[in-house]
């Protein structure tokens, strides 16, 4: 290789750094260059070879036997693939330098896109194993599923009841002045107790089988006299407070009960909520 061969190579290189290691870089000037440059590198290296065969060769040797040596293991003179492949472009193109490299560089260029998409495929799984995580974290907590959930001190800051498996504890709610625990036992029952705030004194306690509380839930009830000022806006003193957990719910929730209405009050208990609740 001469010195001009090691330019024109160190030329390439720097070439081939902007168009296979810049964005969009096989799209720029710097590609019609590198596919210049390469191509001269290739005339070079084909005339070298052309040359070295017919060395090789000796004077007056006939071109048979000029094919034979050039086709043994090793040789890599005129015959070579290589240089097959020279000549069969210079037969169609006319250009033999020029049609070598643009069968390259289609191969070099299609890698590149290949391994582009490979990566895009490796980050869009990423993006989308991140979505799935997002929406499973963000997902609400229901029934039985609040046992899934790791305990926190927040959990054991009660013990609700004798029985109760110690890390089953979870807390689930707070209203009416009221927390709500729950809890499975002993016997493999799902329970739910109700402590007012403030106290350690466990006021309700219910336990059901897993199948009874996935078809019915827990329940308890309040009547008006036992909440208080925790009492919701609007209740009576014959009203009553059904509070329930049920396998479909994040904490528990609540209905006010109409009990024993007035003799003269035809309206249905819906017509009769509205109505007690509307503003005045």
């Amino acid at each position: 290789m001469t010195s001009d061969d090691a330019e024109l190579e160190a030329r390439a290189d720097a070439l081939r750094r902007i168009v296979y290691g810049t964005p969009d870089g096989y799209a720029s000037g710097a590609a019609d260059e590198l596919e210049s440059v390469e191509a001269e590198l290739a005339r070079r290296a084909a005339e070298r070879e052309r040359a070295t065969a017919a060395i090789r060769a000796g004077p007056g040797r006939p071109d048979e036997q000029r094919q034979g040596e050039a086709s043994e293991p090793g040789n890599t003179g005129a015959g070579s693939a290589a240089d097959g492949d020279v000549t069969a472009g210079a037969t169609e193109a006319g250009d033999p330098v020029a049609s070598a490299t643009r069968d390259r560089w289609p191969r070099r260029l299609g890698a590149r896109v290949r391994s582009e998409l490979a990566i895009a495929a490796v980050l869009a799984g990423f993006a989308v194993a991140g979505a799935v995580a997002v929406v499973s974290l963000a997902a609400p907590v229901r029934g039985l599923a609040v046992f899934d959930r790791p305990q926190s001190s927040r959990d054991e800051s009660l013990t609700v009841a004798l029985g109760a498996q110690a890390d089953t504890v979870r807390r689930i709610d707070e209203v009416f002045g009221r927390g709500f625990w729950v809890y499975l036992n002993g016997n493999d029952q799902v329970c739910l107790s109700v402590v007012q705030l403030g106290t350690s004194l466990v006021e309700r306690g219910e336990c059901a089988s897993r199948a009874r509380f996935v078809e019915h839930g827990i329940l308890v009830q309040y009547a008006a006299t036992e909440l208080g000022p925790h009492r919701p806006d609007g209740m009576g003193e014959r009203d009553v407070v059904v509070i329930s957990w049920s396998d479909e719910s994040e904490g528990v929730t609540w209905e006010l009960v109409l009990i024993d209405p007035p003799a003269s009050d035809r309206s249905t208990y819906d017509e009769w909520s509205v109505s007690r609740d509307a503003p005045r």
